[in-house]
């Protein structure tokens, strides 16, 4: 009977190795997928460039920029005259031959700033502007012209809650640039205010829809009267943020239902503009993620929520690494307008890959613990 009972007990401590090895190989699996979709997405972006081996996007594809627009031939949408080399690499993505002219609101700091400089190191010109003349001229107008040429770089004062302001803004670019290729509403924020709905003071409350969204419209408004009138058309991209999908966003609860009204919109104009038939103007979406700004760390509560720290910690990203990959994505939705008549783009820079990814990273390995927050665990629920 004893021989029997420890012939079960060691039976039980077998299950228990083999399923502990058996979890281990399913992280360890886990970690090999992420690591391989991450290695392929990296080697897109490397890869050499190559005619694509399924098709010609574009008949004369290694012409100069076409000076008018015209009808794709497979979708039957007007494209830009900004038809140049449509040549993809060998993973079936486009690549950008071509300069852009874009307008950014709220351009002076965060991720506004790190997106025009980004542009403009992809060889596009750049308007600037913010609500603060002195910002706009002053200090970043004159810090990024030195670097790029004062040709590329333009500045203009714009409170995005004044109407005449964005006709000025309008105004300004055509004279100093010409055409608008891309429209960016990216001016936004909460005023560094964060705390319930019910103690927010009203001048609080009415400035931050003010910004987000109103500001918006009226962007929207002076973008989209202005691309329709050009040959070559253009695009707007509005800016998504907190709240965007619907979750709580406690003591941001305004900036949070300002933002998740911004995919609707997009939709009801998409729908405005076909029933125009105005079909040389594209309106898409930005999403940038959670981004290390000044406007998140001002929150005081997440120096005491531990599940705040975690998500900053593993998520977060400085403003140039997002701007990076979201200007990256915005140069190429004009020609996927083109060639495919894809409207209603979304360009992000947290995939959800990217975030199976850097929570596996950081719960199997630790990773980014303590990196922009100081955390006292692993995980937000555990002390392991």
């Amino acid at each position: 009977l004893l021989d029997t009972k420890r012939a079960m007990a060691a039976k039980r401590g077998m299950h228990g190795v083999l399923a502990a090895a058996a979890a281990m190989s399913a992280a360890a699996l886990l970690l090999f997928a992420i690591s391989a979709n991450l290695s392929r997405s990296n080697s897109r972006l490397n890869s050499p460039l190559v005619r694509s081996p399924s098709r010609v996007v574009l008949p004369g594809a290694m012409r100069s920029l076409a000076p008018l627009s015209r009808r794709s031939k497979t979708t039957g949408r007007m494209c830009s005259g900004l038809v140049g080399r449509a040549m993809k690499n060998e993973d079936g993505e486009y690549i950008v031959d071509r300069s852009y002219n874009v307008v950014i609101t709220g351009s002076t700091k965060g991720v506004g700033y790190a997106l025009a400089e980004k542009f403009l190191e992809a060889g596009d010109s750049v308007v600037i502007c913010s609500n603060e003349p002195q910002s706009v001229h002053d200090e970043v107008v004159s810090e990024l012209a030195t670097r790029f040429g004062a040709e590329k770089v333009k500045g203009t004062p714009c409170d995005v809650g004044v109407p005449e302001d964005f006709d000025n803004l309008v105004d300004f670019t055509k004279k100093e640039l010409g055409d608008i290729d891309i429209w960016i509403n990216n001016a936004g924020g909460n005023l560094y205010r964060y705390g319930p709905l019910f103690e927010m003071e009203d001048r609080i409350i009415s400035a931050t829809v003010d910004v987000n969204l109103v500001g918006t419209l009226y962007g929207c408004k002076r973008a989209i009267n202005t691309m329709r009138e050009q040959a070559r058309g253009g695009h707007i991209f509005n800016m998504l943020g907190q709240g965007q999908d619907g979750a709580p966003t406690a003591n941001v609860s305004v900036y949070g239902c300002s933002k998740r009204g911004l995919e609707q919109l997009n939709k009801s104009l998409r729908k405005e503009l076909k029933v125009a038939k105005i079909e040389n103007v594209g309106v898409h979406l930005m999403s940038p993620g959670i981004v290390k700004t000044d406007l998140l760390m001002a929150d005081k509560t997440i120096q005491t929520d531990k599940v705040k720290k975690f998500i900053i910690n593993c998520l977060a990203e400085p403003a140039p690494d997002v701007a990076e990959q979201l200007v990256k994505g915005a140069r190429v939705v004009p020609i996927k307008f083109e060639n495919e008549g894809t409207d209603g783009q979304k360009v992000p820079f947290l995939t959800p890959d990217k975030v199976l990814g850097k929570f596996a990273a950081r719960v199997f390995t630790g990773k980014n613990r303590g990196r922009w927050v100081t955390e006292e665990t692993y995980l937000p629920f555990t002390d392991f």
